[in-house]
């Protein structure tokens, strides 16, 4: 495998599920060896759960797992995360659930069986993606340049802060709104005992941010409205 692929994978979590014990033991040596932290599912309930928990920058799941079709647990997730990358093992006689899997977004279909070639190519198209998403473009004059951790428009440059980076990074990679309860486990903010100190972080981001680019929901938290999407 790429020397170069090899290292840019070392970043990233993947959650891979498959129901075949001895399928998911061999593939997990590889994985391991490969990602930061890997996360593995043998059906359904683990798939969502575990997303939910650690919410992995990589999926990648056998077209059914427990001998059950993933297809309405991954709606569940593209309900609210549309970005986050996902491959999917299919096999010849899939196609009728293949078609269902449209509306998904979907990295890559990948015809069992899973060889290391293959893999290679749903890591390449996956950092391909990510490289991609590491600038981007927020409005006609402001950038985002999520590796440097800073924004550009024409005249300025603002740098962000950890806490800056980690909540934009979180609303333009999952559904984008931002509860308080999301932002105060994210930021480590306690909005009851002071939330002074809430309004005093998204004071300080708007005004590296372009014009309205974020807004409130009374008692629920912000949202980047659609004219920015």
């Amino acid at each position: 495998m790429n020397k170069d692929l090899i290292n840019n994978l070392k970043e990233f979590t993947i959650l891979y599920a498959d129901n075949k014990e001895e399928i998911r033991n061999e593939n997990l040596e590889i994985l391991k060896f490969l990602f930061k932290e890997v996360y593995i599912a043998s059906n359904n309930y683990e798939i969502l759960k575990l997303y939910k928990e650690v919410s992995p920058t990589l999926i990648i799941t056998n077209i059914k797992v427990d001998n059950v079709s993933v297809i309405e647990t991954l709606k569940k997730i593209r309900k609210d995360d549309f970005k986050t990358p996902i491959a999917m093992i299919t096999t010849l006689a899939d196609n009728k659930l293949i078609l269902n899997a449209i509306e998904l977004n979907l990295l890559k279909c990948i015809v069992y069986p899973l060889t290391k070639e293959k893999l290679e190519e749903v890591f390449s198209k996956f950092l391909e993606r990510q490289s991609l998403n590491n600038i981007i473009t927020l409005s006609h004059k402001f950038t985002f340049y999520k590796k440097s951790s800073l924004i550009k428009n024409q005249n300025n440059i603002f740098f962000l802060t950890n806490k800056e980076l980690i909540f934009l990074d979180y609303l333009l990679n999952k559904k984008p709104i931002i509860t308080y309860e999301e932002m105060e486990y994210l930021l480590d903010i306690d909005r009851f005992k002071n939330e002074n100190a809430i309004r005093q972080f998204i004071k300080k981001l708007r005004k590296k941010l372009p014009s309205n680019y974020l807004r409130n929901v009374r008692n629920y938290g912000y949202f980047i409205p659609s004219d920015y999407l």
